[in-house]
């Protein structure tokens, strides 16, 4: 049986299954370039929701308060190239080399991304097998948002020097 890419999840109107270069023509190749979406776009979730949160509540985060460690490592971009971030990024690097050999390694997903369901949730709010494939779509699409906004943030800031954050305050609210 020949590998249909457009019956798989994340192929969604108005561009269907795209893969221009044919990268994705078989099913391992397949599973090898959707687990990283599906890993890079839960990371870029992440770290849009994180950007947001600690520049509106940078001293609620542990270690942020007034007396703790990384009090003084600024917010967005500034924090990679302080030297007092590195701390951060050492421990970012940490958590994430834990759970790509831990929890989040290739060989123990089900299918590409698919880790289990330790909250139930599927079983709630996807019972069945084309409202689980809604969901990985959705999933799918949203990772994708992520990566593109995440992208944007991150040249934005580079480029004009501003926090990304700062919006709605340059915009006067």
């Amino acid at each position: 049986r020949a590998f249909d890419l457009a019956s798989q999840p994340g192929a969604s109107a108005p561009l269907g299954a795209w893969d221009p270069l044919g990268l994705s023509s078989t099913q391992e190749r397949f599973d090898k370039f959707r687990a990283a979406e599906v890993k890079h776009g839960r990371v870029a979730m992440m770290a849009i929701l994180g950007s947001i949160f600690q520049h509106w509540n940078h001293d609620a985060i542990i270690g942020f308060g007034a007396d703790g460690v990384l009090h003084d490592v600024p917010s967005g971009m500034a924090g990679f190239i302080d030297p007092s971030g590195s701390k951060g990024i050492g421990f970012l690097i940490t958590c994430a080399a834990f759970l790509e050999l831990g929890p989040w390694a290739d060989g123990s997903a089900k299918s590409p991304g698919d880790f289990g369901d330790p909250c139930g949730l599927a079983r709630d709010y996807a019972p069945t097998a084309e409202d689980l494939k809604t969901m990985k779509t959705k999933e799918l699409n949203n990772g994708r948002l992520a990566m593109m906004a995440t992208m944007g943030m991150i040249a934005a800031e580079c480029v004009t020097g501003e926090q990304v954050t700062d919006l709605p305050a340059q915009l006067g609210f």
